[in-house]
C-alpha cells in the first residue's frame, strides 16, 4: 500500500501544478516507476533492519528479511507471540504477510487501470475534485466500472492490512524496545513508513521478553518504593516501628494482660483501703475484714 500512497503523492503533486494534462499514459507510468524506486529504497532499508535482527540473534534464513512479503513471515518470527486486545493472535505474521499480498495485487491492478483509461477522455468535476469520464466505449466502460468497485475493495483491505501490520509491529517493538514500544507504534498507526527507519534503528538492540521486562520492572518499582518509605527499614512499610500507636496503655478488660509496670487507675478511697488493709485484725474481724467506720 505504500507504492499506490507514494503514486497518488506524486501524482495528486503534478495534477496540482499541471492538471489534466498530467493523466495520461506516458506520466501515469513514470509516477508508477518513482514510486517504485522509492518503495524499493525503503524495502532495502527495512530489509537490512531484520537482516541484523536475524544475526544477532544467530536466527537461520535471515535473507528472508529481503524477500518481499516473506519479510513479514520472518518479522513474526522475531517479534515471538503477538497479543490483540488482551488475546494471543496466532499466525499474526502469515494472516500480515498474505494481507500485504493481496493489498499490492489491488494497488498494481489499480494503477494499471487508471493507465489504460488516461487513454480516454476525461472532464475535471469541479464539485467533486475527480475526473469524470466523457467517451468511453467497449471495454473501457467495465474497467471503470471495476476500478470504481476496487477503490472501494482496496479500502478494506487496505485497512485489514494496517491492523495485522500494526499488531506484528507491536510484537516487534515490544521485543527491541520495551520501554517505549507503544509510542513507536502509535508512530507507524499515524505515519506507516516510520517503520522503514524504526527498524534500522532498533536492529542492534538485544531482545528481550517483555513479559519478563514488565516483572523485573515491578520489582524495582516496589524496592525504590519500600527504600524510600520511613517505614521500609522495619520491614512491613505500613506496621508503624513503635507498635500500635493507639494501643491503650492498661488493660481493657477484653483479655489483655496488664504489665506489671503498668499501675491500675487510682482508687478514690483506695486511702480508706490501705488503713483496713494495714490495721491488725481483732476478733470477729474475717481474712478480708469489714470496714471499721460501720462495725
Amino acid at each position: 500500500m505504500e507504492l499506490y500512497s507514494i503514486y497518488n503523492v506524486i501524482y495528486n503533486v503534478a495534477f496540482y501544478f499541471k492538471g489534466t494534462e498530467v493523466f495520461n499514459p506516458t506520466s501515469l507510468t513514470t509516477f508508477l516507476l518513482i514510486a517504485t524506486a522509492v518503495v524499493l529504497a525503503l524495502f532495502a532499508l527495512q530489509g537490512y533492519g531484520l537482516y541484523r535482527m536475524g544475526k544477532n540473534r544467530g536466527m537461520s534464513k535471515c535473507f528472508l528479511a529481503f524477500i518481499p512479503f516473506a519479510n513479514f513471515y520472518f518479522m513474526g518470527k522475531l517479534a515471538g507471540k503477538c497479543t490483540f486486545f488482551g488475546r494471543e493472535m496466532k499466525g499474526a505474521h502469515v494472516y500480515a504477510m498474505v494481507a500485504q499480498a493481496v493489498t499490492y495485487v489491488c494497488c498494481i491492478l489499480m494503477v494499471i487501470a487508471e493507465i489504460y483509461l488516461s487513454k480516454f477522455d476525461f472532464s475535471y468535476d469541479v464539485t467533486t475534485g475527480l475526473l469524470v469520464p466523457t467517451s468511453l466505449t467497449g471495454a473501457a466502460t467495465g474497467v471503470y466500472t471495476a476500478y470504481d468497485i476496487g477503490g472501494w475493495f482496496l479500502s478494506v483491505i487496505e485497512l485489514v492490512s494496517t491492523i495485522l501490520t500494526f499488531v506484528l509491529i507491536i510484537a516487534l517493538y515490544k521485543s527491541y524496545n520495551a520501554k517505549n514500544y507503544m509510542i513507536l507504534s502509535m508512530l507507524y498507526l499515524f505515519v506507516p513508513f516510520s517503520r522503514y527507519i524504526v527498524i534500522p534503528v532498533l536492529c542492534n538492540n538485544p531482545a528481550v521478553n517483555y513479559d519478563e521486562y514488565v516483572r523485573k520492572q515491578r520489582e524495582e518499582y516496589y524496592r525504590r518504593h519500600q527504600q524510600q518509605s520511613p517505614y521500609g527499614q522495619y520491614g512491613n512499610p505500613y506496621q508503624p516501628p513503635y507498635g500500635n500507636p493507639y494501643q491503650p496503655p492498661y488493660n481493657s478488660g477484653y483479655g489483655q494482660s496488664t504489665p506489671t509496670s503498668q499501675a491500675q487507675p487510682q482508687d478514690p478511697f483506695d486511702e480508706f483501703s490501705s488503713a483496713e488493709n494495714d490495721a491488725p485484725k481483732g476478733e470477729g474481724q474475717s481474712g478480708g475484714g469489714e470496714d471499721e467506720f460501720f462495725s
